[in-house]
Order: C-alpha cells, then structure tokens, then sequence
C-alpha cells in the first residue's frame, strides 16, 4: 500500500496517533478508544467534524496518494 504523506492539520488527523477524540465522529471516537487499549486498528486518517466544510482543498493531496493498483476499503458512518 502506497504510504500515505499527508501532513497532520487541524483537519487531518492520523488514526493511529489521534490523543484525543475531540471534533471526531463517533466511528473515529470508537477507533481511537480501542487503539488506546492496544486493540489493533488498522493505519488511516480521519477529518475532523470541525472541518469539513474545507474537505475540498484536501481531495486532490488525498487522491494523489492512492495506488490504482491496490484495493482499499472506504467507510463511512453516514
């Protein structure tokens, strides 16, 4: 899998390196908790509810990290 090089902001945030679960949905909030517990939780990155009105500006930095030879699941709680 391609390694993904975005830089942590206020917005993004690496799902394996969040302290807080502040300005996170619930899944991330859920995710974050389990991770703290030493469950394993797989490598990603979430957006920050507080930000998502910005999630335009980051799509192409995002997509550019994609290797269009891998498979990769998407999820959303929505």
């Amino acid at each position: 899998m391609k390694n993904f090089n975005l830089k942590e902001t206020d917005m993004i945030k690496k799902l394996n390196e969040l302290t807080t679960n502040k300005n996170l949905g619930n899944k991330a909030k859920n995710l974050q908790i389990l991770s703290c517990n030493n469950f394993n939780v797989p490598k990603g990155f979430v957006i920050t509810n507080d930000q998502l009105e910005n999630l335009d500006k980051y799509v192409e930095e995002i997509t550019q990290n994609i290797d269009e030879n891998k498979v990769y699941a998407v999820r959303s709680s929505g």
